[in-house]
């Protein structure tokens, strides 16, 4: 907690200045291969991640870099660390593709979305683009009978492009403790398909803190504008938790080529801020990651997790939901 506050506060001071200051962070970013804290037989999680520490290791010294040297290059942001949430945004540092399936069912209706993903890391700044396909079924009565008839529409929702970049690490001195806020920024835009008419404008933080070797807590917030809605400009408050813990072969025999699993469970929500509605809507997911053995420089990893409304509002929109992925970390 000491080392987030702290960060906090530094951010408020300084982050208008890091947006000129993307230059500062073509140092390495990777921890200096003797410097790596979290257990070595995990490391790298990214087929990349060994190659990274070899170069960053013969070109900087570990400890602070970047503006005001608020980053710390003992840091383990973007080694595979932190695995993907299932549901919410990412702080980490990854070059990467993703496809996920999310399944949703509620009261008379199925909701099925598909969505490809890329990510890639210019100069310390990931850029993020999503391409969600969605399909909605719903009850509802045919104009013309007056009958129950199921209504159904599909298409491409917004595009979701994003870009995030760390603007503070604190690691301790014995880096057992490692924490990084991230900064970031999302734009949805428009496809003018019937699921994906509004542009959406997220401002967003991420806070990533590594405790141990193994235990990983990442919690993001937002500031979501929805511009093109009735009612106009719809507001909200995004929150997410995420809550992971690597179990490799140092913790329990592992097959050959499963280099460890990361059970997760993941809390997400948002609240409405304006237009008379100030209600919560929070679901969580019980979900694991397998992190496998590297195929030529691509590291895949399988995702699953069951989700579940938490609070009324989410109950009144679904009641259960399944979500699968399989990114492959480059």
């Amino acid at each position: 907690m000491k080392y987030t506050l702290v960060g906090l506060s530094v951010t408020l001071l300084s982050i208008s200045a890091f947006s000129s200051a993307s230059q500062a962070d073509q140092t390495a970013f990777a921890p200096d291969s003797s410097g790596v804290s979290f257990n070595s037989v995990a490391l790298p999680m990214y087929a990349s991640a060994a190659a990274l520490v070899s170069q960053n290791s013969d070109s900087q010294e570990p400890g602070p870099y970047g503006l005001f040297n608020l980053l710390d290059s003992r840091s383990e942001l973007g080694t595979g660390f932190f695995p993907e949430p299932f549901l919410v945004d990412e702080g980490d540092r990854d070059y990467e593709l993703a496809l996920s399936w999310y399944h949703q069912e509620g009261p008379g209706s199925i909701t099925d979305q598909v969505t490809g993903e890329i990510e890639w890391t210019f100069f310390g700044t990931t850029i993020e683009v999503e391409a969600p396909w969605e399909t909605d079924t719903s009850p509802g009565t045919n104009s013309f009978t007056g009958e129950p008839q199921t209504q159904r529409v599909s298409g491409m929702d917004g595009i979701q492009v994003a870009a995030r970049h760390p603007i503070w690490q604190c690691v301790s001195p014995d880096e057992q403790i490692d924490n990084t806020l991230v900064a970031g920024f999302e734009l949805a835009i428009p496809t003018d398909s019937p699921v994906g008419k509004d542009t959406e404008l997220v401002p967003e933080f991420f806070d990533l803190l590594r405790i141990g070797d193994h235990l990983g807590i990442q919690t993001h917030v937002g500031y979501s504008t929805l511009i093109g809605t009735d009612p106009v400009n719809q507001e909200t408050l995004e929150y997410s938790l995420d809550v992971s813990y690597q179990i490799d072969s140092t913790i329990m025999t592992l097959p050959k080529n499963l280099l460890a699993i990361v059970p997760i469970f993941e809390m997400a929500g948002y609240r409405g801020l304006n237009n008379g509605d100030l209600s919560d809507n929070l679901s969580g997911v019980m979900g694991a990651r397998f992190n496998l053995a590297p195929i030529g420089s691509a590291s895949p990893r399988l995702g699953i997790g069951y989700v579940f409304p938490i609070d009324k509002q989410a109950r009144d929109d679904f009641r259960w939901g399944i979500i699968t992925s399989l990114v492959f970390d480059l």
